[in-house]
């Protein structure tokens, strides 16, 4: 039988499973700890808990015990680094990295897709200070995320100071964040607004936009009209919410679901292209430094996303 490792949970405050032994257990990775946990081989107060939001409560006795291959998780926590795509860094300064997260790549694991490489696997090689930065040691740093599909700009912390100024500037819708978006379908008005609440579907699992009397999460989007074509428009979109998926919720809802987009895109769009991501892209972040002074960066649009505006009419 493999090792057993036993902690006791001494805190009033209720806490993760997952979170409490990443801070035990600090030479593996948040995903072989959750894979364990999955796998049965942790127990609280000897009893088996196989979820990794589990919350302990004080006087908890955790037991853990080591996976069959212990260095396992140090091999596959290597191998998703290499699966890693290039993570092209815009600017970096003592108090923050600016970067442009590619397509097809997670801001962090999820409890679905604990193995799967992520913005934090990088983050943590490069930047080894981030594990201290933050709220959740299982998403360090990160101060907002942009779905796995999209691509585009995002602005990390290093440390600590920076990270509370940044989280405020948030709250106070003090960030500006752009994007590049094709959606299907034409306007009528250079611009317009979405302010529809967004919630979870009970029977999809998917977020979705409902009317106000049926309730949600206030969530609203501003668009410009930059360029139309035959059958879709080039905009310039702005979030004045943080749902989940939210610009992608609100433009299906219209009707007009964006280019690539397999997961909302609307039923009656009989339209084919060779698209193998979303059409969307976080092409600026702006945001009051520490003295009030705004900083701003840009990024164009990725080469596959550009070549495909040049073949449209």
């Amino acid at each position: 039988m493999n090792s057993v490792k036993t902690f006791q949970y001494l805190k009033d405050e209720r806490m993760r499973l997952d979170v409490f032994l990443l801070a035990e257990l600090n030479n593996l990775s948040r995903a072989a700890i959750q894979k364990n946990i999955i796998s049965g081989n942790v127990w609280v107060n000897e009893k088996t808990i196989k979820i990794n939001h589990f919350f302990l409560k004080n006087g908890d006795r955790v037991e853990w015990q080591e996976p069959k291959i212990t260095q396992l998780s140090t091999i596959q926590v290597d191998n998703a680094i290499l699966a890693l795509p290039n993570i092209n860094i815009i600017d970096q300064i003592d108090n923050y990295v600016v970067i442009e997260k590619p397509t097809a790549l997670l801001a962090h694991a999820t409890a679905n897709k604990p193995n799967q490489p992520s913005l934090i696997d990088w983050l943590l090689k490069n930047f080894p200070q981030a594990r201290q930065i933050g709220e959740d040691p299982l998403r360090p740093a990160l101060v907002h995320r942009l779905d796995k599909d999209v691509s585009g700009l995002m602005v990390i912390p290093l440390n600590q100071n920076y990270y509370d100024h940044l989280k405020q500037q948030f709250k106070l819708r003090k960030v500006d964040k752009e994007y590049l978006g094709l959606v299907h379908g034409q306007f009528s008005a250079p611009s317009g607004e979405i302010d529809l609440p967004i919630t979870r579907s009970k029977n999809t699992g998917k977020m979705a936009a409902r009317s106000h009397q049926q309730g949600g999460k206030k969530s609203l989007t501003s668009y410009q009209v930059i360029k139309q074509y035959r059958n879709y428009a080039l905009l310039s979109i702005s979030l004045h919410s943080g749902r989940t998926n939210q610009i992608r919720v609100h433009f299906s809802a219209l009707g007009r679901s964006l280019a690539g987009d397999k997961l909302y895109q609307n039923k009656n769009i009989t339209i084919k292209n060779n698209l193998s991501r979303v059409f969307l892209h976080a092409h600026k972040v702006a945001w009051p430094d520490l003295d009030g002074k705004i900083i701003s960066y840009e990024s164009p649009l990725p080469k596959e996303l550009a070549n495909f505006l040049t073949k449209l009419k």
